[in-house]
């Protein structure tokens, strides 16, 4: 088992709304298959860890972190310097930190602004070309 960052046990909605963002890139014309396959996983694995199980041990903690980390690598050529990477990385920093300080309103803020500013990044990779 996988343990959670999180020391409160109590659900967000928005966080787990936000999780569903990452179907978004999914549609986008121009994905392969594999592409799109990714982007539907990092939903299904997020909502598991940020929404069903969060603030308890689960495999899916550890399967999030995993696959977000291979999206971020497969993609990160291709957004590197356009401001999507740097936002999505303060985001993400923000949220742990609200961890952190136990503060969970400013977690639920920053993580789902990371939902939203990761997502963008897998939607903007496909137009963006180094």
């Amino acid at each position: 088992m996988h343990h959670t960052r999180l020391p409160w046990k109590k659900r967000s909605k928005i966080v787990g709304l936000s999780t569903m963002l990452f179907l978004l890139p999914a549609f986008r014309q121009g994905l392969s298959r594999n592409e799109r396959l990714a982007c539907v996983l990092q939903s299904y694995v997020s909502y598991l860890s940020d929404y069903r199980y969060a603030g308890r041990p689960h495999v899916s903690h550890g399967v999030d972190r995993l696959v977000a980390s291979a999206n971020i690598l497969w993609h990160f050529k291709r957004v590197f310097g356009t401001g999507y990477d740097f936002a999505a990385a303060l985001c993400y920093a923000m949220s742990m930190q609200c961890i952190t300080l136990k503060d969970r309103k400013a977690y639920e803020l920053w993580h789902t602004l990371w939902h939203v500013a990761a997502s963008l990044c897998l939607w903007q990779s496909k137009l963006v070309t180094h």
